[in-house]
Order: structure tokens, then sequence, then C-alpha cells
């Protein structure tokens, strides 16, 4: 078998890209040989994308019985989110099949389809969540959250995540490479409730705690500032970015679920223009 070829253009720093139909530059061939770092693109976005450093590809053994080759083929497109594997419609806002090749054809990912492509180097991975997807739900970019179907049919929050809710990119490094990944809201992992005005800043201690899986978390703010609560383990490794954005005046519960995390102690920060308060919170399975 023959592996079609294509080509993308660059005249001045400007990529020409065909505007209708799927793209010819949506999958990439890596070769071990490569001195250059190798980017796939998403066939509908190529605000997303993997990038492979050169190393990513392996020699000899690989396991499950298959040998690493000089080439392999690798994609990226967008999926209808309710076509997602054990989630529920309507629980994930956008979707994401990747997959790796033979040059013949035939996929390495193992598992049924579920499985999982261990590159020898981190992969640079970009997920741009698009903003008519999010509209469409009534969710902000700082309530969401990127999530993998791991081989046990569990989707799982992948870990070292960071959100730029700027350019609405979700960005990761992982040498692990899933076939399915899901944009999820937050909600119910933050759900968030006003009442009242205040007269100043506070960030009360959450209730109940210690919890299991879910407990609320109350602030307050005086006037109308932009507003951060994250969730941080005992590490100070992000867990979870509960709320980030311009907030009015008042006093707001959120909802953080702790379903996918271990026990132990955890951190919560409230950080608005002028104000910061952290408080411990423990998750107790």
């Amino acid at each position: 078998m023959t592996p079609p070829m294509f080509a993308v253009y660059t005249i001045d720093g400007s990529q020409w890209r065909p505007s209708t139909g799927i793209p010819p530059w949506y999958k990439g061939v890596l070769r071990r040989s490569s001195i250059d770092t190798t980017k796939v693109y998403c066939s509908t976005d190529s605000l997303s994308y993997f990038g492979f450093a050169p190393g990513s590809m392996g020699s000899g053994m690989m396991g499950n019985g298959m040998m690493w080759s000089d080439s392999l083929c690798v994609e990226l497109f967008e999926m209808r989110a309710d076509s997602l594997k054990f989630l529920n419609p309507g629980d994930a806002v956008m979707g994401f099949h990747s997959d790796s090749f033979f040059m013949n054809g035939t996929s390495m990912m193992s598992g049924n389809g579920y499985g999982m492509m261990s590159y020898m180097n981190q992969i640079k991975m970009r997920f741009h969540v698009n903003a008519d997807s999010l509209m469409h739900r009534g969710i902000s970019m700082g309530n969401v959250v990127l999530k993998y179907l791991d081989t046990d049919n569990q989707w799982k929050a992948v870990s070292g995540q960071s959100l730029d809710t700027s350019t609405g990119i979700i960005s990761v490094s992982s040498s692990a490479l899933y076939p399915y990944y899901a944009i999820v809201p937050a909600s119910p992992n933050a759900v968030e409730k006003q009442s009242g005005l205040p007269t100043g800043y506070e960030l009360k201690q959450n209730y109940p705690n210690p919890f299991n899986p879910s407990t609320n978390i109350y602030y307050s703010i005086p006037k109308k500032s932009n507003v951060s609560i994250k969730v941080f383990n005992i590490i100070g490794q992000e867990v979870a970015d509960l709320v980030n954005g311009d907030k009015e005046a008042g006093t707001y519960t959120v909802s953080f679920n702790a379903a996918d995390l271990p026990s132990g102690i955890y951190l919560y920060e409230l950080k608005t223009d002028n104000f910061t308060a952290i408080k411990k919170m423990l998750l107790l399975k």
C-alpha cells in the first residue's frame, strides 16, 4: 500500500491550506530520523494539534507483540460530543479522536480502540475549545476540563493541563496518547450560585469538611473583580480551575466535585485584583 502524499506550502510564514473539505495536512507522518518537531493538526481546526519532538519513536519491541517501525502515521480530528463512548448525551462540550498507524494502515492503538500509545518523549498537545460550543451550553472557558478515556473505559481528568481563557486553548504534555479526549464542563464540578451583597472580601471554610466526593466553597467580594478559584494538591499541583473571570459584587457558592481525585489534603485559593486567601480541605474516600 502506497501512503497518500500531502504538502503544506509556506510563503513568508503564511501557510496555504484548502478552504473546503478535509485538509490533507491533518495527518502527520512521524519518522525516526526526523530532526525537527512534527506537528499533527486537527482536521477541522489547526489550533488543535500534537507536537512530536525528535526521538519520540523508539526502536525494537514496543509491547503488545508489535515492533516500532521507521515511520508512523498519526491523526487527530474532532468528533461529535454526543458520540463519545461511556458518556451520557450532553455530558461533553467537544470530543476528539486520535490514532497512530503503521504505514500499511494498521492501527497501533490496542484494547479494541480504547487503548493507549506510549511514545518515547513528551507530546505537546493543544486542544482548542470552540467558543460557539461554549456559548451553546452557556459555559465559560474557565469552567471546562480535559478528560481522556482510559483503558478501563473510565473518563479521567488529564493531569498537568493548563487552561488559557484568552485563547480558548487547553495545553498538556504527555508521552501517553489516548484515542479519545473530551472537553467537559467543570459543572457539577463547579456550580456557582450568588446571594447578598458583602462589605468585604472573604473566603470561608468549605462545607462539608472532610468531604466525599463533593463540597461547597463560599466566598464574597464587595465590588466587581476578576476572580480566580483554583484547587491544588498538597505538593502544589493544580487539580481544578473552578472560577476564572469577572464577577459582580456578591456572595457566591461553588460546588467542587473530587470524584476523580485520591484522598488527601487539598488547598483552595481565592485570588482577586487585590485580595488573596488560601484554605485547606480534606477529601476522605
